[in-house]
């Protein structure tokens, strides 16, 4: 599944055009199947002015299917930094 975005130039304040793409891949992975996500961003096509971005997934699935626990799930970060947390967050 492939979500597109564009933002115009002067859009919440922001200047410069921004196109935003955010796509969901299912693959087979060593052990079973993964949800990928991969995102990307760019200066609109023929932009100039430089824009401030920070693209940030805020999307929760149920990878169980009905019912199930989400803190049974197991996550892997490919990622050379990462924020950790404990149980309090």
């Amino acid at each position: 599944v492939e979500y597109t975005l564009h933002s115009p130039h002067g859009e919440e304040g922001y200047s410069g055009a921004v196109d935003a793409v955010a796509t969901y891949r299912l693959v087979q992975g060593e052990k079973g199947v993964a949800l990928r996500l991969e995102m990307a961003c760019r200066l609109a096509q023929g932009e100039s002015r430089s824009t401030p971005v920070n693209m940030a997934n805020h999307a929760y699935f149920n990878l169980s299917g009905e019912g199930g626990d989400v803190r049974d799930h197991v996550l892997m970060v490919r990622a050379d930094k990462y924020t950790p947390n404990d149980d309090t967050n």
